[in-house]
């Protein structure tokens, strides 16, 4: 029984590199992600760790105040200024002085 493993799989007779098409290697990892209407979705490892970046981002932005700033822009129609940020951090803590505090 001769083995043509080797023959099959391999570029040339001496190529230590697998003959795989672009993209069939083992260098492309998929990650499976939840969809919010609960489809699973395949993606690249770029794009997942992009993905994963963005909502750090998106949280850090929420914890900082920054999207709730902008909101406060966009539903006040202001541009942001410093007198803009004054007029909510005032809303903020008006808000804040009314919810009940717990322990």
């Amino acid at each position: 029984r001769a083995n043509h493993f080797g023959k099959q799989v391999r570029r040339h007779e001496r190529s230590a590199l697998r003959n795989d098409a672009n993209g069939q290697g083992g260098a492309i990892v998929n990650v499976r992600f939840l969809a919010d209407d609960g489809r699973t979705i395949r993606i690249g490892l770029l794009s997942a760790i992009s993905r994963v970046a963005s909502l750090g981002l998106d949280a850090l932005r929420e914890i900082f105040d920054e999207s709730a700033y902008q909101r406060f822009l966009n539903r006040s129609r202001l541009e942001s200024s410093a007198a803009a940020y004054a007029i909510f951090r005032q809303e903020n803590e008006q808000a804040k002085s009314r919810r009940p505090r717990c322990c």
